[in-house]
Parts: C-alpha cells; sequence; structure tokens
C-alpha cells in the first residue's frame, strides 16, 4: 500500500491526491505538522511534500515526479507527458500572488486542517506566507475584492487559452491534473463568480475523484 504524506491545502499534494483518487490506486495518508522539519528531510532530504512511500520502503517526492512513476507502475497512459504544460503553468504563476492571497489567510484561520494543530505549524505557515506575498494576512482579507476581480482575468485567460470544449469535456490529461487543485484550493474562498464552463469543470472533478469540495465561511 503506497502511503502518502501530505498537507490538505497544498495543491501539490491535492494533484497527487487526485490522481491517485481518479484511477482508484489504493492509498493511505498522513498527515504531517506544517512546521515539521525533520521527518520530510529524514525520508526525502527536503522540507516539501508531497512523499509516497511505496511498497519497498522507498520515499519520492515531487509531485509529477510521483504522477509519472505510478503511473509506469499501474501502467496508466492517459497522464504520463507534462512536456506541454508550460502555457497553463505560467498562467498561473502570473496570478499566484491573487490565489494565494485568497487562500491562504482563510485555510488558516476559516478551516480546520490537520497540519495547523500546533501553534507552531499556524506561526510557521502564517510567516511564510506573509513574508513571501509581503503582506500580512490580515492585509490579504482586507484585498479580498482585489484579489476577486484578478481572478475573473484569471479564469478569461483559460478560457481564451484553451477554449470551453476543454473544461466540458470531461477527458482526464495532464492539464486537468495541473489545473484541477488550483481550482480546488479556491472553492474555500466565499462568493466567487465562476465562468459557467469552469464551475463544470470544478464540480465534475471534485464529484469524479470523490474529493469534496471546501464549505468557505459566508
Amino acid at each position: 500500500m503506497i502511503k502518502l504524506y501530505e498537507y490538505q491545502h497544498c495543491p501539490y499534494c491535492v494533484r497527487v491526491k487526485f490522481f491517485f483518487k481518479l484511477f482508484d490506486i489504493p492509498f493511505d495518508v498522513e498527515y504531517l505538522d506544517y512546521s515539521d522539519k525533520e521527518t520530510p528531510r529524514q525520508l526525502t532530504g527536503n522540507k516539501s511534500l508531497p512523499i509516497i512511500e511505496v511498497d519497498d520502503s522507498t520515499y519520492m517526492d515531487e509531485s509529477l515526479d510521483i504522477i509519472k512513476c505510478i503511473s509506469k507502475k499501474f501502467s496508466i497512459d492517459q497522464v504520463n507527458n507534462f512536456d506541454h504544460i508550460d502555457d497553463l503553468l505560467l498562467i498561473v504563476k502570473q496570478f499566484r500572488s491573487s490565489i494565494y492571497g485568497l487562500q491562504c489567510p482563510r485555510f488558516l484561520f476559516e478551516q480546520d486542517l490537520p497540519e495547523f494543530k500546533s501553534e507552531s505549524a499556524k506561526e510557521y505557515y502564517k510567516n511564510k506566507f506573509e513574508s513571501s506575498l509581503n503582506l500580512t494576512f490580515r492585509e490579504m482579507l482586507l484585498n479580498t475584492d482585489f484579489y476577486k476581480k484578478n481572478l475573473e482575468k484569471f479564469f478569461n485567460k483559460l478560457i481564451e487559452l484553451y477554449g470551453e470544449s476543454f473544461f466540458s469535456s470531461k477527458i482526464i490529461n495532464e492539464k486537468v491534473i495541473i489545473l484541477f487543485p488550483t481550482l480546488y484550493n479556491l472553492s474555500v474562498v466565499e462568493n466567487i463568480l465562476y465562468p459557467p464552463v469552469i464551475r463544470e469543470f470544478l464540480d465534475f472533478w471534485s464529484s469524479k475523484s470523490s474529493l469534496p469540495l471546501y464549505s468557505p465561511k459566508q
């Protein structure tokens, strides 16, 4: 049985869990405290998740490497070529500050996530992302309307790049694996106005993978 070490809020962890669930790959989950540096470093040498432990007690990190490895192990050929996703990664990166500005304080303040049970975990997470975005979490919350306006541009760019047919096709591919976790984590935010095709995409893949969306505080 594969063991997945993860943080529930982490989009790269969601990516791997989403993949496992879509292809009915059996796995167990172990959540790590966000301030626990020692455990991931003992396993792979890095403080980063996801990490998987496979049957032979070997460990692997990096979400795409994990997906490629498990695709090969289980003879899955739908999502083993990630050579053509640079344009999608670039768009997500362009809107990263707005996406994280909306998500990060809500994950900490409004959700009861297993990786944030300790005060040290909460403090580590808060300090990391306040430093990264150069704003306090309270300031990010005050910027909610601004960030949501940017999300409208983000959604429009996605539709412009891939067309509405991509979002309604219901065909699993590498772009779905990359995009779903970002949209999934946005469900932590209240009252987002999704274009209908993106809402359809989000709801379909959430249901297909049995990963229920967050229930944001209103």
